[in-house]
């Protein structure tokens, strides 16, 4: 690549006729060139210069344009119009190259001929020695770059680094050399702003891809620059697994993590979503709220996965709680990562009912038994309430049974609480009321029966 110049003149031998003018074009805006010389700069010998013209139609009808002409050392026409009729206000670009072979000025005779008038320009520059400027070695080599030069990083993944080592020699220079980086993801966070008359710096310029794309950027040394390129590749995410309580069974009011293992270790940035559902199993219910997430959204996490990473980051973390609620059924995970996706589903199975407190109250002419704790299959179906006195026997009229089908199916059908439930049975007692010291009490539900510890009263 060449250091460019763009530009626009106008040559008018008649000012009232002055319809065909020539302008430099900065790459954005036009700038009329008035006079019959104009200078492109000044290169090193061996570097090139490029300077981009337009001629544009000022006039109110069509013009044509014969030919375009250059003749002088060291510069060359490039990017010759096809287009040499303008209709009014329309213009044709093409541009110059200068390059020197030895230290000198140079001058070149710029000729555009039209039947409503022609313009000549002359176009100066000069060249000073290659000693004179600073020197731009790539990774060690002692053979400078040619300004203009490509210093290319290859392809690179997507989130990962590519490097190059750069030393600018200002050694033999006349002048201080600034430097820049310019373009999506090149970088030289240690280069110097510039670098002084004899003296040298040496620094890396990073390729970090944003994403799977080819990427250009522009290294300034002084007045000549040097174009960067770099590929970015997007690599597949590695293989993904859906782990929950280290992949040992879960029941109901547990908690449990779930992790995501990767195949391998990843090369690619990967981003995706895990959710949960639940698919009750117990009759009559739909769904427990309490089987969730503990952190973030109840039921959905974010995943990431960056280079060098063997588990996915859950919420930016190794981890996430989940816990299993109170009814059985399937915790069903779902995660999509990049373009893949999978799914796992965990069971919840059916248990007897689990009694967490258990209690008993004795008043003047009362027992109260007070239960609590949750019935995964919401299915209660039998309490049975047997009484002991002091001696350990059961009191009359012996063990009371009790169809609780309804009542627990009630109750579970209008609650939020999955399987959680709190009991409150009185039993009102004629005779000694002291003599009766405890208490036991049957549950059977679809899954078993449990039975309580002895309840003292």
């Amino acid at each position: 690549m060449t250091l460019r110049v763009l530009a626009v003149a106008a040559f008018f031998p008649l000012a009232s006729f002055c319809q065909i003018q020539l302008f430099l074009f900065d790459g954005t805006n036009e700038t009329a060139i008035t006079g019959s010389g104009f200078s492109v700069g000044a290169v090193a010998v061996g570097d090139s210069i490029e300077t981009d013209f337009h001629i544009r139609n000022t006039g109110a009808t069509s013009a044509t344009i014969t030919t375009i002409t250059l003749a002088g050392s060291g510069f060359t026409l490039t990017a010759l119009p096809t287009q040499y009729v303008l209709a009014p206000g329309a213009f044709v670009a093409f541009s110059t190259t200068f390059t020197a072979s030895i230290a000198a000025t140079y001058s070149a005779i710029l000729a555009i001929n039209s039947p409503i008038n022609s313009l000549t320009v002359t176009l100066r520059a000069s060249a000073t020695p290659a000693s004179a400027v600073a020197g731009v070695y790539l990774d060690g080599s002692t053979i400078s770059l040619a300004s203009g030069a490509t210093i290319s990083f290859g392809s690179v993944t997507a989130g990962s680094t590519g490097s190059h080592s750069i030393k600018i020699d200002n050694t033999g220079g006349t002048s201080a050399a600034s430097i820049s980086i310019s373009g999506a993801g090149f970088q030289a966070p240690s280069a110097p702003a510039q670098v002084a008359i004899g003296a040298a710096a040496t620094f890396t310029i990073t390729f970090q891809p944003p994403s799977g794309q080819a990427y250009q950027g522009t290294l300034s040394v002084g007045q000549r620059s040097f174009i960067l390129q770099g590929k970015g590749i997007t690599a597949a995410a590695p293989t993904a697994s859906i782990l929950l309580n280290g992949g040992s069974p879960v029941s109901s009011a547990q908690q449990v993590y779930v992790t995501i293992p990767l195949g391998s270790a990843s090369q690619a940035i990967a981003t995706g979503t895990l959710t949960l559902q639940f698919q009750a199993a117990a009759s009559g219910a739909t769904d427990d709220p309490a089987i969730q997430f503990l952190t973030g959204s109840t039921r959905s996490a974010g995943v990431t996965v960056l280079p060098g990473d063997t588990t996915a980051r859950i919420n930016g973390n190794p981890s996430i709680a989940l816990q299993t609620g109170t009814t059985a059924g399937y915790i069903v995970l779902a995660l999509q990562l990049g373009n893949a996706g999978s799914q796992v589903s965990i069971p919840i199975p059916p248990t007897p009912v689990l009694i967490e407190t258990e209690g008993g109250v004795v008043s003047q002419s009362e027992l109260t038994i007070s239960l609590s704790g949750f019935d995964n299959t919401h299915s209660v179906s039998q309490l049975v309430f047997t009484f002991y006195d002091t001696n350990n026997n059961k009191v009359s009229p012996g063990s009371i049974t009790m169809d609780a089908t309804s009542i627990f199916h009630n109750y579970f059908n209008g609650s939020a609480y999955g399987g959680l439930f709190s009991l409150n049975a009185a039993f009102p007692v004629t005779g000694n009321i002291t003599l009766i010291s405890t208490a036991q009490v049957a549950l059977t539900n679809s899954a078993g029966v449990t039975q309580t510890q002895r309840i003292v009263f």
